[in-house]
């Protein structure tokens, strides 16, 4: 009778769900800022056909855009925490961060740079 060494299982699987998380939220910013390009496309025609006003139409624009602000700031701070995590991997967590972090850098150049393109072309 031969002895058998007992069937030994396969190592637990390590995951970041932090990181998983911030991929998710940034996958979430895309879908947001595609949607509105998608808008903005057939923004004219709908004005025109569902008579809506300029304030309606940017109201849409204005929501989109906070929306995509707050998933920004959500994906860099949940992608930062689960870089920050030893010993799990770091690849969703750290492309999460990334467009989040991108997101709200393009609102804080957005609202920062109109005041002053705006300044440098008020002629004197």
């Amino acid at each position: 009778m031969t002895a058998t060494a007992p069937a030994l299982a396969p190592p637990a699987r390590v995951g970041n769900a932090f990181g998983l998380a911030a991929f998710l939220l940034a996958a979430a910013i895309l879908v947001v800022g595609i949607a509105t390009r998608v808008v903005s496309y057939a923004a004219p025609v709908v004005a025109r056909d569902a008579h809506l006003t300029i304030t309606a139409l940017s109201t849409v624009f204005t929501v989109s855009g906070v929306v995509g602000l707050l998933l920004g700031i959500a994906a860099a701070a949940v992608g930062i925490v689960g870089l920050t995590r030893p010993g799990r991997p770091h690849g969703l967590a750290g492309a999460g961060a990334a467009v989040g972090l991108f997101e709200v850098g393009s609102w804080i150049v957005s609202f920062a740079g109109t005041p002053i393109v705006a300044g440098l072309m008020v002629t004197r």
